[in-house]
């Protein structure tokens, strides 16, 4: 009756904080982009009032190319159709060479640890790009919400464009057996769509999760890695990477994201490794023997309350051991093969009725009759067995510790699930007609050709038959001891 825990969920939760940056700059900021830290070489800091940043680094990560003029201390930033200027020292900013901003505070060279660097306000060049800036003056951070023209939607603080959709929405369709009966005024368009929003979402918590705990794409650490894979995939496949992509519906930036949330799945299995490694297990036993850390308890779980009420007085009566027993004969938990003796587990770890009353129970106890949405339970609380927590702390605590972060990661999806915001470009897409229908008549195309070629498998068979028959009757008649009639 344990909770599913995948693996693949659980790295999620255990990290420690990577790229940490200390700085002995007063009125440091920090700048957080779709979601993600920024991560500068030199930090971000409030200089009357307005935060100043590096000029490559935030350009770089919103997208533009960086151009110097030393001669004239001029800067020009350009992104796709738009080019911003200005120079250190003037308040003016030109956007496609029109006068749009006069800044507060102007851009100023900084000398740090033997280099130069060029703050220039985030504000100004954030919202002269089309984005929206907010300030959390308590934290000293200041958010930046950049939105492709191409994005669908928003999951958190994480766009999501319309290529990205499309690889979702493929994966999906293509998983639905059914597919080739879904009618274009179904119900079932509205459940697919829903699903299509499910994926995206879980794919998007795994971003939330390694962004909270310290990684950002905008680390160059980070970032220059995974370009340097690009570039391995693209030398590697050479002419055929562009055909792998479309084959598998995706395009580079897609790719770029999957590369990226691949790495973040490995640095946090990395870094669960690394934690059980460095706890011994009587660390972890003795953390278990607290009552506040862990219980122990047995259940009977049958189907319905007539049944549970027909043994509940004989397991109500019965010793520890005879309790055991009776689970392990009327219970219908499949886990009781791999826990005979009852499960060790922490708060909040078991479906909320269930854990609930197991923990309102004193050791040898046992509860009312308890439903959840796998039954009905008995459940006995038993005392802790001391040798078998030692002997097998690793596995307990390993199990333990994944149900948490599984349950973190649920939280986090849950609560992106709430923060969807979609876009009028997430709104015209005609999921039936644009996706399911052309589906579906690739399938009944397919389906047909192979009639076809059933047919023509046929009709050949029924030649040759034609033949061998006419070859026979040929023989037969030549033959004056065979009756033809009778043949």
């Amino acid at each position: 009756m344990k909770k599913i825990v995948s693996l693949f969920l659980v790295i999620l939760m255990l990290t420690p904080c990577l790229s940490v940056f200390t700085s002995a700059v007063e009125n440091e900021v920090t700048v957080i982009l779709n979601g993600f830290e920024i991560v500068f070489d030199v930090p971000g800091r409030l200089i009357d009032g307005r935060t100043m940043v590096p000029l490559r680094r935030i350009g770089e990560c919103l997208g533009a190319t960086v151009e110097w003029d030393g001669a004239t201390r001029g800067i020009k930033l350009t992104r796709n159709d738009d080019v911003v200027e200005l120079s250190v020292g003037s308040y003016d900013l030109y956007k496609n060479g029109v006068l749009t901003y006069k800044m507060d505070v102007a851009p100023i060279i900084v000398e740090e640890e033997g280099a130069s660097r060029t703050l220039v306000p985030l504000r100004a060049i954030s919202e002269a790009f089309g984005c929206l800036v907010d300030w959390e003056g308590t934290t000293r951070s200041a958010f930046i919400a950049d939105i492709p023209d191409a994005a669908v939607m928003n999951i958190g603080a994480y766009p999501v464009t319309k290529d990205l959709y499309h690889y979702f929405v493929i994966q999906t369709i293509s998983e639905i057996a059914n597919i080739g009966d879904i009618k274009s005024d179904s119900e079932e368009i509205t459940e697919i769509e829903d699903m299509i929003v499910d994926k995206i979402v879980y794919f998007n918590s795994i971003k939330s999760y390694a962004a909270e705990l310290g990684l950002s794409i905008y680390d160059p650490l980070v970032s220059d890695g995974i370009n340097a894979s690009l570039a391995e995939y693209k030398q590697h496949y050479g002419d055929l990477f562009a055909y792998i992509l479309q084959s598998s519906n995706m395009t580079e930036e897609t790719f770029l994201e999957f590369l990226y949330v691949s790495y973040f799945e490995t640095e946090l299995m990395n870094a669960i490794t690394a934690l059980s490694e460095n706890i011994s297990a009587d660390e972890k036993a003795e953390a278990m023997m607290n009552d506040e850390n862990f219980i122990r308890a047995a259940h009977i779980l049958v189907e319905d309350e007539e049944s549970a009420k027909s043994i509940y007085d004989l397991a109500k009566s019965s010793s520890d051991d005879k309790f055991l027993e009776l689970m392990n004969q009327y219970s219908l938990d499949e886990g009781k093969s791999d826990y005979p003796y009852g499960y060790y587990f922490g708060k909040d770890q078991m479906v909320e009725s269930f854990d609930k009353a197991a923990y309102s129970l004193d050791i040898g106890e046992t509860s009312d009759i308890v439903k959840s949405e796998f039954g009905y339970h008995i459940i006995r609380r038993l005392e802790k067995d001391q040798p078998y927590l030692y002997e097998n702390a690793d596995f307990i605590f390993s199990d333990y510790i994944n149900y948490k972060f599984y349950d973190d990661l649920n939280t986090i999806t849950k609560s992106l699930k709430e923060s969807c915001v979609y876009y009028p470009l997430y709104e015209n897409i005609d999921l039936y007609n644009e996706y399911i229908l052309p589906l579906q008549e690739t399938i009944k195309d397919s389906a047909t050709d192979t009639a076809g070629e059933k047919s023509e498998e046929a009709k050949t068979s029924e030649a040759e038959e034609d033949t061998n028959v006419a070859d026979d009757s040929y023989y037969y008649y030549d033959d004056p001891n065979v009756v033809v009639d009778d043949y």
